[in-house]
This record gives C-alpha cells, sequence and structure tokens, in this order.
C-alpha cells in the first residue's frame, strides 16, 4: 500500500475514533448557590454590644427570616443553599449521576439592637 493510501487510512480512523468518543461518553455538570452566603471572617467583624442591627443588615442584606423571641430579643436567619449535579454516561453500559445540596443557615442574635451572638447550622 503507498505511503499517502496509509496516511489517509491513519487519518480516517483517528478522525472516526474522536467522532464516537463524542458519541459514547457523555457528561454534564450543573452548580447553583442561592440566598446569603456568610462567611466566617465577615461574622468575626461584628462585635457584641457595639454592632447594630442596621449595621449587619448593611453587610448582609435583608435575612431570610426574623424571629422575636418573648424576652424582645431577635435572631436573624440567613440561608444559603448550594446544588452540585454531576452526570456520566459511557453509551448505555454506564451511568453516573451525583446530586449534592447543601443548606447552611446562619443564626445571627441581636439585643436591645445590638449584635450578640452567631451560630451556624449546615446539614452536611
Amino acid at each position: 500500500m503507498p505511503t499517502a493510501s496509509k496516511a489517509v487510512l491513519a487519518l480516517a480512523a483517528i478522525a472516526s475514533t474522536a467522532a464516537l468518543t463524542g458519541c459514547i461518553i457523555s457528561g454534564s455538570n450543573r452548580s447553583y448557590s442561592s440566598g446569603t452566603h456568610v462567611s466566617h471572617h465577615l461574622l468575626g467583624e461584628f462585635e457584641p454590644g457595639f454592632t447594630s442591627y442596621s449595621e449587619i443588615e448593611q453587610s448582609l442584606g435583608v435575612p431570610t427570616r426574623t424571629i422575636t423571641r418573648p424576652d424582645g430579643s431577635v435572631v436573624l436567619v440567613y440561608e444559603h443553599t448550594e446544588v452540585d449535579d454531576r452526570e456520566s454516561g459511557l453509551l448505555f453500559v454506564f451511568h453516573s449521576e451525583t446530586y449534592t445540596k447543601t443548606t447552611t443557615k446562619t443564626f445571627i442574635e441581636v439585643i436591645d439592637g445590638k449584635y450578640e451572638r452567631a451560630w451556624v447550622e449546615s446539614d452536611a
């Protein structure tokens, strides 16, 4: 077989392999988040007894919800959700899907209009 024919044959084999690979292997990755993410660094900037309710809202925005306790103290709740959805497959033989959803709630206690303390709960 002439050298030119071998080169064309090799090129055709590479092209068809690449084309088939695109059809055989599939995958997707979808990630998104919603709500207000409150970092530990930002919480560290709030000073108990000094940082006001309005300063907290200026830094973090409006809370997801507000809880008023019988003693008059207020708890601001900031929720943040992260979703990671990954899917991959190999022809009809193999299929894998990973779905992760993590919700974090940051609670900020305010007494007499001033920051008192904060704590975080996560379902991770």
